[in-house]
């Protein structure tokens, strides 16, 4: 990724304009375009979570969101936005990321794009497996019935940092005393660039959702 530069005009803009949320939110677009570029920062929205920190009574710090609000408070320590990420050429490609600057608009912590997978950063073509070839694998690796085995649905997986496609299958049902649905399920995960089985579990679950 790109390394981060501060215009002068939009430094100049903050210290102008300090107090008011549309400005700080421009800044904190150019921000985060400079880092990402101007392809890839299309696919990136603020969200109404963000929010400002300051010191309240006794110095304790609090928090309260800001984009609905024209002017900033004066005592704020730190602007916290949270931007969300949704490529829309293939479903199930989103994340998000936290920009928290200081009140001189520096950038406290590096960002993080893990979540965006290498090819679109390069952009390149799809190297994860279609849907199609997800269920079929899928499908070959689940103990045989006669229910059916949920579509795959593609989302990163942050604890091993890779794109994987999940899918559910129901393995027995039975009738609790209140006349519910009950029973056990496995959960099948495919990594989505090899279509390897990942893992294999069984679960116990409630009311089955028809």
């Amino acid at each position: 990724m790109r390394k981060f530069i501060l215009p002068g005009l939009l430094l100049f803009c903050f210290t102008t304009y300090a107090q008011r949320t549309k400005k700080a939110v421009v800044i904190a677009d150019s921000i985060l375009r400079s880092q990402i570029g101007d392809r890839l920062f299309q696919y990136f929205s603020v969200s109404g979570g963000s929010y400002y920190s300051y010191a309240g009574r006794k110095g304790k710090q609090r928090t309260w969101r800001f984009l609905q609000k024209k002017r900033l408070p004066k005592s704020f320590v730190t602007l916290n936005f949270l931007y969300h990420f949704d490529y829309p050429k293939i479903e199930g490609v989103r994340g998000g990321l936290w920009l928290i600057v200081d009140k001189d608009f520096q950038l406290i912590d590096s960002l993080n794009f893990e979540f965006i997978p290498k090819f679109i950063v390069e952009n390149k073509p799809s190297e994860f497996i279609s849907v199609d070839s997800a269920s079929a694998i899928v499908q070959s690796n689940s103990k045989p019935n006669s229910y059916k085995v949920s579509i795959p649905i593609l989302s990163y997986d942050e604890k091993s940092k890779q794109y994987i496609y999940t899918a559910s299958h129901t393995l027995t049902v039975v009738l609790n005393a209140t006349g519910k649905d009950m029973g056990d399920f496995e959960v099948i995960e495919i990594n989505a660039t090899t279509g390897n089985i990942i893992n294999i579990s069984k679960v116990n679950k409630g009311t089955v959702i028809r």
